[in-house]
């Protein structure tokens, strides 16, 4: 029998997998459901009386949620040393992004789109294929 798959498991293989939207998605889903209790964190403390869940912990989670990803969304990255991409063919692009990381190579692509708009489509087939 197969061992059951935990939470983390679940959310780790949707994100990871299918779409590069489903982290998006994720993570939106979360943050909605985070403002509202937030916002409306009387109401919501009120309808979870005598629940299974405590409803100050519930709020304490969204408010800790909000906290956290904020902390995430403005964090500040280390300037990255880039090469000039510009003149690059496509071929010369895809074998030195395999080499980067994510983060260097998001920023590089940027820079090769500025250079050429009209090649950014490759790149972007490249990554979903």
């Amino acid at each position: 029998m197969k061992k059951p798959q935990t939470n983390v498991e679940f959310l780790t293989q949707y994100m990871e997998w299918g779409s590069p939207l489903n982290q998006a998605f994720v993570m939106d889903a979360i943050g909605k459901l985070a403002d509202k209790i937030v916002e409306n964190e009387d109401e919501v403390l009120k309808s979870m009386e005598g629940g299974f869940v405590h409803g100050p912990a519930w709020v304490k989670c969204a408010k800790d949620y909000k906290e956290q990803y904020d902390a995430f969304i403005n964090q500040e990255y280390e300037p990255v040393n880039m090469p000039d991409v510009s003149g690059w063919s496509t071929e010369e692009l895809f074998t030195y992004l395999q080499d980067v990381g994510e983060i260097d190579a998001m920023e590089i692509i940027d820079d090769w789109y500025h250079c050429r708009q009209d090649m950014i489509q490759m790149v972007i087939d490249y990554f979903n294929s």
